[in-house]
């Protein structure tokens, strides 16, 4: 069983408290379904455009001191828009051995899955 920490984040509008919480809450049910044991959430009211956010630097820091195993986020982009800030976070989560899980990956990666799925299906009525 993981141990699993959830990173929130959104948008500074009207009601973003409430929709981190509910976010936050999304994440912890898949979470619990799914991946194991839930210690922790960080989150962050944030347009995404700096690293630099309080909830991020936290997940990070308890990272580092081994408090989890797992990260899970609803999309990639909730960790930051630009793909080379969320390879920066993935390295170094994954320099300390914490991978990261996409609650929703982009469509194009489940299109994939489904393909591959689809293709193994096909590969086994074969034989």
């Amino acid at each position: 069983m993981h141990r699993v920490a959830i990173y929130a984040r959104e948008d500074p509008a009207a009601h973003a408290r409430g929709r981190l919480d509910a976010q936050a809450a999304e994440v912890a049910a898949f979470v619990s379904r799914r991946h194991g044991w839930h210690v922790a959430t960080y989150a962050d009211v944030s347009l995404g455009t700096t690293l630099e956010r309080p909830g991020l630097a936290q997940l990070v820091a308890y990272a580092r001191a081994g408090w989890f195993d797992v990260v899970v986020v609803e999309r990639r982009e909730r960790v930051a828009p630009d793909p080379l800030a969320r390879r920066l976070v993935r390295d170094q989560l994954g320099a300390v051995g914490v991978s990261v899980v996409v609650m929703r990956p982009p469509a194009r990666a489940r299109l994939g899955r489904i393909v591959a799925i689809l293709a193994l299906a096909e590969l086994v009525e074969d034989q």
